[in-house]
């Protein structure tokens, strides 16, 4: 049976976390992003979010909406089943909005991507310079 969590992350950008979502598999449709918190559901308690997956777009049996919640300091919280919001999901969420990150990064540098390689546990870019 799974429990309720709270994880912080050293994510900043709920943007970035969503596209890193889409590429770990979640349709884009069934990412909420909201300006201000938006109720989970799921919960005996009165959780918000702004960024939520409803548990009926999870791959998983969660009982649970998936949210990401902007504190006051800016740092980002995951919440949660702790049945899914595993060390190793925490882990592939990272490798993918580091990616969404430096994909972000180099539009406009003169640089683009010629290869991304998913690899167990890692990710590998290679980038080539456009010579116009």
């Amino acid at each position: 049976m799974s429990s309720f969590t709270e994880v912080r992350i050293d994510l900043k950008d709920l943007g970035l976390i969503k596209k890193a979502l889409v590429e770990m598999g979640y349709a884009e449709s069934a990412i909420e992003m909201h300006a201000s918190p938006e109720t989970l559901h799921g919960y005996h308690r009165e959780d918000q979010a702004h960024l939520i997956i409803r548990k009926s777009n999870l791959r998983s049996r969660s009982y649970n909406d998936l949210g990401f919640k902007r504190e006051a300091n800016g740092e980002i919280k995951i919440i949660g089943d702790s049945d899914f919001v595993t060390t190793r999901w925490i882990g592939q969420l990272k490798d993918e909005y580091a990616l969404a990150m430096v994909q972000e990064q180099i539009v406009g540098s003169g640089f683009f991507i010629n290869e991304i390689d998913r690899k167990s546990e890692q990710i590998e870019i290679t980038l080539e310079h456009s010579y116009m």
